[in-house]
């Protein structure tokens, strides 16, 4: 499972703990999307924010996979559009940046 292959792959330099994964097993092509959105998310976080641990939450809500993702890591403010945001723009439905308690978050859904 790909979800799994990027907690493997950040071992040892990140602490990833995703919650929820099993509510989208069904929906192929939703848990695909999904993976492809968090192994960016994943890596930016990790090489440009030098985040140390991860939080992934995926919820089912009015027939969409909604997902949050929260790191520890450096604040970016930047309004630059990288690959991320543009991964983000084609591969979800919606998609917001914030800070929440200090940390990073990035919200996103993706239909069923």
């Amino acid at each position: 499972m790909k979800l799994r292959e990027i907690v493997r792959s950040w071992n040892g330099i990140a602490s990833i703990s995703v919650t929820g994964f099993e509510t989208i097993l069904g929906a192929t092509h939703t848990a695909f999307l999904v993976c492809e959105v968090l192994e960016e998310l994943v890596a930016n976080s990790v090489r440009h924010g030098q985040a140390g641990f991860i939080i992934v939450n995926i919820a089912i809500h009015d027939k969409k996979a909604e997902v949050i993702f929260i790191d520890d890591g450096l604040h970016n403010n930047s309004k630059h559009k990288g690959l991320g945001t543009r991964i983000l723009d084609q591969k979800t439905s919606t998609w917001s940046k914030d800070i929440f308690q200090d940390k990073n978050r990035v919200r996103f859904t993706v239909p069923l």
